[in-house]
């Protein structure tokens, strides 16, 4: 193949290459112009519509505004007399739960002092047991040893004081 060959070949592939672009872009803006056309049409409607809504509030004559308006009072009457009933209530129920958190402050209380007396005790006993052995004192080995007991039957009353779910009160 001689190069004045190759030369017409590579100038006939870029001549459909040129053409094949062309189509391509003619129906790329084909796609624009169309798509363009739809947009306008779609504000247009919205156009109309919002004369149209216009229109209807022009027409719209003060007695029914009016009216409407007696209808909001009403609402707004009605809502703050619920609104006041409602604060009543709500202040009768707060002042029935101040008067059970206090109850409740002084059960948890007698509890927690049960609690601590039952955990100093546990401690105590646990640390007269360890001192009584007769064998050497390890430090830190026998420390975790007596803290990890402690924490067990810290563990074991608090499961007996929690309520358990049979226990719960019923709505």
């Amino acid at each position: 193949m001689t190069l004045e060959t190759v030369s017409l070949i590579a100038n006939a592939i870029q001549i459909g290459l040129m053409i094949v672009f062309g189509l391509w872009i003619k129906h790329f803006v084909g796609q624009q112009i169309n798509s363009k056309d739809a947009s306008i049409q779609s504000l247009e409607s919205v156009i109309k519509s919002k004369d149209a809504e216009i229109s209807r509030l022009e027409k719209d004559t003060s007695p029914n505004v009016a009216a409407k308006y007696q209808q909001v009072k009403a609402f707004a009457d009605e809502m703050a007399q619920n609104a006041i009933d409602l604060e009543k209530r709500l202040q009768a129920v707060e002042s029935e739960r101040k008067t059970l958190d206090t109850s409740v402050q002084k059960q948890v209380l007698t509890t927690r002092q049960d609690i601590m007396k039952q955990i100093t005790g546990s401690f105590s006993k646990r640390f007269e047991e360890m001192m009584s052995q007769q064998k050497p004192f390890y430090g830190g080995q026998d420390l975790l040893n007596l803290l990890s007991e402690i924490i067990r039957d810290i563990q074991q009353l608090t499961d007996s004081l929690t309520p358990k779910k049979s226990d719960s009160v019923k709505p």
